[in-house]
């Protein structure tokens, strides 16, 4: 964890993403732990909100579709199982059309405390685009 510099929020929460080589489970689930523990992490700082980039996607060259899929149910596992959490938004961030159709499709289904869990925002705009953060209670 760090200060975050010019960046526009509190804490900047250092975490790094398994190298996609095809082999599936172990690196999934060494992914499905990093997103778990950038949760931990904010709820143990207090923190209301949380933005994870595409983690492992791009030049980690985990498939978009299924980093998007574990991210997805990382995080609406982790706020279900929760009666009482201080996270209230989580937004995800990817820089290309592709990661967005892969994150808007695997967060489609979801809905924790009754609220559509589905949204984005790419990392270079606020355009048409980008959805608007998740909220989660």
């Amino acid at each position: 964890m760090s200060t975050p510099g010019k960046l526009q929020c509190k804490k900047l929460i250092h975490a790094v993403g398994p190298i996609w080589n095809g082999e599936g489970t172990q690196k999934e689930n060494c992914l499905r732990e990093a997103i778990h523990e950038s949760l931990l992490a904010t709820e143990r700082l207090g923190l209301a909100s949380i933005a994870f980039p595409a983690l492992s996607a791009g030049i980690r060259k985990f498939p978009n579709d299924v980093c998007a899929e574990i991210i997805a149910t990382t995080v609406a596992d982790y706020i279900t199982d929760r009666t009482e959490t201080c996270v209230k938004t989580v937004s995800l961030v990817h820089p290309d059309d592709q990661g967005v159709a892969a994150f808007c499709k695997s967060f489609s289904p979801f809905k924790v405390q009754g609220t559509l869990l589905h949204s984005l925002l790419c990392s270079s705009c606020v355009c048409s685009k980008c959805l608007t953060p998740w909220q989660t209670g």
